[in-house]
């Protein structure tokens, strides 16, 4: 059938607008899976790149190309216009091949036809592997994409699962998934967060640490970060907790702690003194005890009585240590060459190491004490010496006297030495110390000695004193007399 000049007029001239708008070539090759990838008007070809429809390549993978007007079956016999003017033949015989009656393109499909991805997410592969479909926007994968000779493939970090789209990646909730996926050998199980592509585990509870996966208690009393008093209590820790007493002799919450040192408060359980021992002794060490007396004030001072060392009334204040020389003087004078040694434990020593004559030094104690209820007193004491020898030449008078006063200093009695230090004789030096036998060139030294020398009636008052006195005639050198320890017994 042919078609009458007036159709194909009107063919023809909507063939030219469809060929002629819209087509804008692209800036450079783009790659597509199907025409919805291309710019207007483009197609995607078969080897998956946009191109311009009417061109050599458009041939072949696209159901929707336009038909081709030129062939046997569709030609169009002498019924256009002529060049030189002339009326055209009209063609009476009915075209088949347009048919005027419907659209020549149907505006509700696209002009280029779509590849759909397969439910593996690949597209159709290309003939030679040549395209990377990852290289355009990672292949339109959520995390990463995998070029296969079949076309790609998405895949997920760990901690991700694939979608059901086979590109997005959904966060798995390790949380969720396990009862709990932390650590739970500690001392309290840890807390599980979800993390994007993770989780974590971290402590929640109070006073409580994580450390090498686990949850475990802190130790407030090993850590110093208790509120516990500082002096007189204890912290005890337990697993989420830690608690405070106050010790022995202390009382208080244990936050706060104060020392029992008084009547109503007094001894390791800060009771009460009553009856023989009324009062309180802090005894300087952290302790204290109930005792019958702390001062003289305590006892029957109109019978005499004071509190002795021991916490006791008692007419006789003995044992009672008069000196030891350890840090000062204690209440000692001195007189002469009587030095206290620092070189040691702490003693008085007396010096004397050149020729002397008629020399007499004393270390008295200045402070009257009251004996005068003691009726068995003894003063107690150690003393060395050490002589200097003159081997051609008879030792001289060298000699140390221990004496006692009962009237404050006014008259004073000799002790006798109870006993004589080794290289001594009563025959020399009857009543003092001495350097030994005249008779001898050999060294009469002694090494310490100790005294225990019962005082007389006349030193048993209420105002005695001791002293030591270093005393020569016409002497050579002598290296030291030693003096340490003195008590009362």
């Amino acid at each position: 059938m042919k078609m009458s000049r007036g159709r194909l007029a009107f063919f023809l001239s909507g063939l030219s607008l469809f060929a002629f708008t819209a087509c804008t070539p692209p800036e450079e090759e783009t790659y597509c899976e199907t025409s919805y990838d291309c710019p207007d008007g483009w197609e995607c070809g078969p080897e998956y790149v946009c191109i311009e429809p009417g061109t050599d390549n458009n041939t072949g993978g696209n159901d929707n190309a336009l038909p081709d007007t030129i062939g046997p079956d569709t030609a169009v016999e002498e019924d256009l216009p002529t060049d030189d003017g002339e009326a055209p033949v009209t063609d009476t015989e009915e075209d088949t091949f347009i048919d005027t009656d419907e659209p020549l393109i149907d505006a509700d499909e696209p002009t280029t036809g779509d590849i759909e991805p397969s439910d593996t997410n690949d597209i159709t592969p290309d003939s030679d592997n040549s395209v990377n479909e990852c290289d355009q926007n990672n292949g339109g994968c959520a995390q990463n994409c995998a070029d296969t000779a079949d076309g790609y493939t998405c895949s997920c970090d760990d901690g991700y699962t694939l979608n059901a789209d086979k590109h997005a990646c959904d966060d798995n909730d390790e949380c969720t998934e396990n009862t709990n996926p932390c650590d739970n050998n500690g001392d309290t199980p840890a807390t599980c967060a979800n993390t994007p592509g993770s989780y974590t585990c971290t402590c929640t509870a109070l006073r409580f640490e994580f450390t090498n996966g686990s949850c475990f208690d802190i130790d407030e009393c090993t850590a110093g970060t208790d509120n516990c008093a500082e002096t007189g209590s204890s912290c005890t820790n337990s697993v989420g907790l830690f608690s405070c007493a106050c010790d022995d002799y202390y009382d208080g919450d244990g936050t706060t702690c104060a020392l029992c040192d008084t009547d109503g408060k007094c001894g390791a359980d800060c009771l009460s003194c009553e009856g023989a021992t009324p009062h309180c002794k802090d005894n300087g060490n952290g302790t204290t005890q109930c005792v019958q007396c702390t001062d003289n004030a305590h006892c029957n001072t109109g019978a005499g009585e004071v509190c002795n060392a021991q916490n006791i009334c008692t007419a006789c204040p003995l044992p009672l240590t008069i000196a030891t020389w350890a840090s000062d003087d204690e209440g000692w004078t001195r007189t002469g060459n009587w030095v206290r040694e620092t070189t040691s434990d702490g003693w008085m020593r007396y010096d004397d190491d050149s020729h002397k004559t008629n020399y007499d030094h004393s270390l008295t104690y200045a402070t009257d004490i009251n004996i005068a209820g003691c009726s068995a007193a003894t003063l107690s004491f150690s003393i060395t010496f050490m002589d200097y020898v003159y081997t051609t030449d008879a030792d001289k008078s060298e000699k140390m006297y221990v004496e006692c006063s009962g009237d404050g200093g006014g008259s004073w009695n000799t002790l006798v030495p109870t006993p004589y230090p080794a290289n001594q004789s009563s025959s020399r030096c009857s009543n003092c110390y001495c350097d030994g036998d005249s008779s001898s060139f050999s060294e009469k030294s002694f090494g310490w000695t100790a005294q225990n020398i019962t005082l007389p009636v006349a030193c048993k008052t209420s105002a005695v004193r001791i002293r030591f006195r270093a005393k020569g005639t016409d002497s050579w050198a002598i290296n030291y007399w030693g003096i340490d320890t003195v008590i009362l017994n």
